[in-house]
């Protein structure tokens, strides 16, 4: 038997070794699939965690750019509610006109213009992508509020709508009383139930507002708390634009001192490069200039008529001639300078010397036609009289501007 296994050939040298190689061979695959299948699982991971990093990138300047229109919308409802308030007021002007009978001549056109105010900011809340919003709950929340926007506009739109109609309707009693015809009872029948239409109106508009007052509230301090759940401040995302639009909203919204605070922030941002005319930036940063100052101008002015001496008369017309020299709304800015000397410098004579440069820069006098009569104890001096007789072109009569303040006698 032994030797009958011994007699069997044994394989050659080279197949023997040939076949070892390849059962190594087989290992060394087999390694390989596995590292690639690690490297590829690995891979994905790295993949999966940089998505997952800019995903809450995007979130949390999806969280700082929803906070500021936020915050914008809520000056814009402290403008929209003093607007509301007109509507009222105009409503009730008119009821007593038709209560007493009293057919006067009543401007409700030019009221209700000059109440009209910024329709509330949407542009961030569209944009949202709501898989993104990593809190469910504070997104939620956002829905809520911009629900209730939406609700508040669409009451105001219908109150707006009716007391127009409100307003026509007084206005053709009062034609048919000028032309002495009495038949006025379908007219008391629309105006009754117009009056009743708008008045029912205001409980629903101030419960409305109250509403978004509270939620706007609660939810920019749980959008604060978001950021700085993710160590981030909300000043480090906002840019110039974004102050801009602040600084604009504040003062609309008549609150000064957030006006001043937003404009300085502003100005902060814009680098050396306003002063460098090779600048890419160079235009847009000096217009930005003048915006902000425009901005600054105008709330240490109105603060300064109210009676805070915080900011001196310097300061303030510091502010206007950086307005002016950035050359943004020059027509404006040269108006401004009458504002100036009128009512914080008290003086007449650069009063007469910026009219003189507006008048012969914009002889149109498009822009100082509406506000003129803002001068009154200026108009009545002989040299101001003097000079709009001789400067203004024909047809242009100033006294018609000025509505009348001052009989023929003491002009």
């Amino acid at each position: 038997m032994d030797n009958t296994e011994n007699q069997k050939p044994k394989a050659p040298f080279l197949t023997r070794l040939f076949k070892y190689f390849n059962s190594l061979l087989v290992i060394d695959k087999s390694v390989d699939f596995i590292l690639i299948f690690v490297g590829l699982v690995a891979a994905l991971g790295v993949e999966s965690l940089q998505e997952s990093k800019e995903i809450e990138s995007r979130y949390i300047d999806m969280v700082a750019r929803i906070h500021d229109e936020i915050q914008t919308n809520k000056f814009l409802l402290e403008d929209t509610n003093r607007s509301t308030a007109g509507y009222f007021d105009i409503t009730r002007e008119i009821n007593q006109l038709v209560a007493t009978a009293s057919f006067e001549k009543y401007d409700g056109v030019n009221k209700m213009i000059e109440l009209e105010n910024s329709e509330f900011q949407i542009k961030v809340y569209q944009s949202i992508i709501a898989d993104e919003f990593l809190n469910k709950t504070l997104y939620s929340e956002v829905l809520h509020l911009y629900d209730l926007l939406s609700r508040y506009t669409a009451e105001k739109d219908a109150t707006k709508i009716n007391l127009t109609e409100y307003y026509y309707t007084y206005y053709r009693m009062f034609v048919k009383n000028q032309f002495q015809n009495n038949y006025l009872i379908e007219e008391y029948i629309d105006i009754n139930y117009l009056y009743n239409l708008i008045t029912k109106s205001i409980p629903i508009l101030q419960n409305n507002s109250l509403d978004i007052e509270m939620t706007t509230e609660r939810l920019l301090k749980s959008l604060e708390n978001e950021l700085e759940r993710y160590n981030t401040k909300l000043i480090e995302k906002r840019g110039i634009a974004d102050y801009l639009n602040l600084s604009n909203a504040a003062l609309s919204a008549k609150k000064y001192n957030a006006t001043i605070s937003y404009s300085n922030q502003g100005l902060k941002l814009i680098n050396s490069s306003e002063n460098d005319s090779f600048s890419d930036d160079y235009l847009e940063n000096k217009t930005y200039v003048g915006r902000f100052n425009a901005h600054l101008y105008k709330s240490k002015i109105y603060l300064y008529l109210d009676g805070d001496s915080l900011y001196p008369k310097n300061e303030i017309k510091k502010h206007l001639d950086l307005f002016y020299d950035s050359g943004y709304s020059n027509e404006n800015s040269q108006l401004y300078y009458l504002d100036y000397y009128y009512y914080v410098d008290k003086d007449f004579n650069e009063f007469l010397i910026s009219l003189k440069k507006y008048i012969e820069k914009y002889p149109d006098c498009n822009m100082l036609k509406p506000r003129i009569h803002s001068y009154p104890d200026f108009l009545s001096k002989p040299e101001l009289i003097e000079f709009l007789d001789g400067e203004l072109r024909e047809g242009q009569i100033w006294r018609d501007w000025v509505k009348l303040l001052y009989n023929k006698e003491n002009l």
